[in-house]
């Protein structure tokens, strides 16, 4: 391990009485009712939520009964609220007003945003998502160039600066994002992208469309995917959402930042770094990522603190995902060589 020090100086950068999180809860709630698009990303969700939340120290639970948003008791009970296929009905609007002003954290998807008269709930869609009325679709669903607008956000941090989306359906709105201040926008379709969609008759081929972003008042995210492309006819999907390793890595950056959870990379850079020198890491048991902004060509290690090679892999594309490695509780040494020269982080698996 020359070049990076003792493992003592490894382990003085560790906080004194840190202590393990416990682990938060999240609520998705569905109704999988009348697109069947949308029935299918709901099943794709319900499937692969549970999957990640045993393997990052979380709880899913998943419900059709959005009534459980008027429980008096919902910000006690769950620390993010999900909306996958579709939206309150008008009984619940207060609650989930309610939920959200009393520091409940959401994220939703696709539809959830979706309407054709603001007016019906004004604060949800003028206010809390800030997009107004559905206003255009793309169509058929189908992979975009997305570019991220803050790489420093706990949501987006590490991402390369443009990536491959996964498929969707994508919407645009009546209202302008760009022109609420309360809205931060995190990934938006790159120029590249265009035209964007098909059909001729339903294409974008031009504008500024954000996708992913947040109210900087509350505790939300809202991401315009969650629309597999179908063969209708045969009722089967002919695309997965969650296939893309870099929309996964986004929804579950998201779930932890709203849920107020941090990634457990410990420590800082060390000798040789040269330029480039920051090293991003985003952690769940199983289940690292690891990105270098400015680099896109690196080799990155886990090594024990006896500097013993534990795994590994190698990157062209800005980042290392190294998804089934599964590491007992201690600490690690997170080490990324490339042209740049040698970087190391310590981590903490709880």
């Amino acid at each position: 391990m020359a070049g990076f020090g003792l493992a003592a100086a490894l382990l003085s950068a560790v906080p004194a009485g840190a202590q393990a999180q416990t682990p938060f809860k999240v609520l998705g709630l569905f109704k999988a009712g009348y697109d069947a698009a949308h029935i299918n990303y709901a099943h794709e969700a319900n499937a692969w939520f549970p999957k990640v939340a045993a393997e990052n120290g979380f709880q899913y639970d998943s419900s059709k009964n959005w009534d459980l948003l008027n429980d008096p008791a919902l910000n006690t009970k769950y620390q993010v609220v999900m909306f996958i296929d579709d939206q309150p009905s008008a009984s619940q609007h207060a609650g989930f007003q309610k939920y959200m002003e009393n520091g409940g954290g959401f994220i939703g998807f696709h539809v959830s945003a979706f309407c054709t008269n603001a007016a019906d709930w004004d604060w949800y869609h003028n206010k809390f998502l800030g997009s107004g009325a559905f206003r255009s679709n793309t169509w058929g669903p189908t992979t975009a160039q997305m570019r991220v607008e803050d790489s420093s956000h706990a949501v987006t941090k590490g991402f390369p600066l443009v990536f491959k989306s996964e498929v969707s359906e994508w919407y645009n709105w009546t209202n302008d994002l760009r022109k609420n201040p309360d809205i931060k926008v995190l990934c938006s379709i790159d120029p590249t992208s265009y035209p964007l969609g098909t059909d001729p008759n339903q294409s974008w081929r031009s504008g500024d469309n954000p996708i992913v972003w947040t109210n900087k008042k509350f505790k939300m995210i809202y991401c315009n995917s969650g629309h597999n492309d179908m063969d209708y006819a045969a009722n089967t999907a002919k695309s997965h959402t969650f296939d893309n390793a870099q929309h996964r890595t986004l929804i579950l950056n998201a779930l932890k930042w709203l849920a107020g959870r941090t990634v457990t990379s410990i420590g800082g850079n060390f000798a040789n770094a040269g330029r480039d020198a920051r090293m991003d890491i985003q952690w769940g048991n199983p289940g690292l990522t690891v990105s270098r902004p400015g680099l896109s060509e690196f080799g990155v290690a886990i090594l024990d603190l006896q500097g013993n090679r534990i795994t590994g892999g190698s990157t062209a594309t800005g980042m290392v995902s190294l998804e089934r490695n599964r590491l007992k509780s201690g600490f690690y040494v997170i080490q990324s060589t490339s042209s740049a020269g040698k970087i190391a982080q310590t981590l903490r698996v709880r």
